[in-house]
């Protein structure tokens, strides 16, 4: 019987052991909240019109052109739109559904098609994308009883030496140095490193981080949330008609100037034909890059203790599935999949509380709760289980 895991399910069992049982391992397949995390799926809308263009990449190994980008737009758009009306949004602090879910959808555009423009055109100069969203499963042993589940944004191959890179594209209203150097010491980047030279068989340069700048959210004395990026605020200056046009701007100094007011770019027009307004230096200031290599010694140091690691929760994970062993059902959750149980379940670091904090802290039972449903699997070999 082969135990897998993935990058999610490690990186939750390090933030909290018991958070990872509730979300990957309970009852046999876990939990998640059933109305949708606006601000992840804004995320994953970046992620599913960027996928949409790199595949296009990795068919004609040429930049989308406008209809391309149209057409990947349209069709991410409508999707996230979908899934969230019928899931459902918990928007206590956002306000009005449909005007949040316009507002993301106009910042996940305006993310991609800036970094289409920007971006994209180095990207493409320097590497051949030869691989996107495609999932493997890389055993860490040689029975192959624990594996990795593995599915990387895109593989890519440098054009003049032929090495290996991978392509991670993340999404932040958070930006900084020091989160852009983190990358260089993150468990993610070393284990896609390995992924990639374990499965390939190829020697891999390291990771291209792609990060993509959601801009600051505040919010104001009536609670109204606004998000200060210049992808979709801009500021207008009313003509009078016929005499004069109305003047548009993404400079906030005009905040101050008389006459001068914000504007949600997509009251005024169409989200694309506002970023082809913007020039390159302002779409420049949204998106960051950082090149990140990862040496032999630390793949196989993070190779030896997470085998361990993914042995010790295998066995764990069937002990409590076996009714013979009810009787140490809670001295192996203590051991294993202990609870946090202190103020970061409330509020992290990144100021967000933990989907599961009524399950530890009130005794919910998530099977009992209208605020979960069972997990739906990421990884195709999840399924296949």
């Amino acid at each position: 019987m082969t135990f897998r895991f993935s990058r999610s399910h490690q990186e939750a069992y390090h933030t909290c052991p018991r958070l990872a049982w509730l979300r990957y391992y309970d009852r046999g397949h876990g939990w998640e909240s059933t109305k949708l995390d606006l601000h992840r799926a804004t995320g994953s809308l970046v992620h599913s019109i960027n996928q949409w263009l790199l595949n296009h990449c990795l068919d004609h190994d040429t930049l989308p052109n406008d209809e391309v980008v149209d057409l990947a737009v349209a069709y991410a758009i409508e999707a996230y739109k979908k899934e969230a009306q019928e899931r459902g949004v918990n928007i206590e602090e956002m306000g009005d559904l449909l005007f949040e879910l316009t507002r993301q959808s106009a910042l996940a555009e305006a993310l991609c098609r800036a970094w289409v423009r920007v971006r994209l055109p180095d990207i493409l100069a320097k590497f051949k994308v030869i691989a996107v969203e495609q999932e493997w499963d890389v055993p860490l042993d040689p029975e192959g009883t624990i594996c990795i589940m593995v599915r990387l944004d895109a593989l890519l191959e440098r054009r003049d030496d032929k090495d290996l890179w991978v392509l991670e594209e993340k999404t932040t209203g958070w930006m900084s140095e020091d989160w852009l150097e983190s990358f260089r010491y993150s468990s993610q980047t070393l284990q896609q490193v390995w992924a990639v030279e374990r499965h390939m068989k190829r020697a891999c340069g390291g990771v291209l981080v792609e990060a993509l700048y959601k801009g600051i959210k505040r919010s104001d004395e009536s609670g109204k949330v606004t998000y200060y990026s210049p992808l979709i605020r801009g500021y207008i200056k009313k003509g009078i008609p016929p005499f004069d046009e109305d003047e548009l701007s993404w400079d906030s100094a005009n905040a101050r100037r008389k006459g001068w007011e914000p504007c949600d770019v997509w009251q005024w027009g169409k989200t694309k034909d506002w970023v082809a307004l913007l020039p390159t230096e302002v779409l420049t200031a949204q998106l960051f890059s950082r090149e990140v290599f990862r040496s032999g010694s630390e793949q196989e140091q993070w190779a030896r203790q997470t085998l361990a690691e993914q042995r010790r929760l295998s066995g764990a994970v069937a002990s409590l599935a076996d009714p013979g062993h009810a009787d140490i059902h809670d001295a192996i959750m203590a051991l294993d999949f202990p609870a946090r149980l202190n103020a970061d379940c409330y509020s992290n670091k990144y100021r967000q509380r933990c989907p599961m904090l009524q399950v530890c802290f009130s005794g919910l039972d998530p099977a009992d709760s209208e605020e979960f449903r069972p997990r739906e699997p990421h990884h195709t070999q999840e399924r296949d289980d």
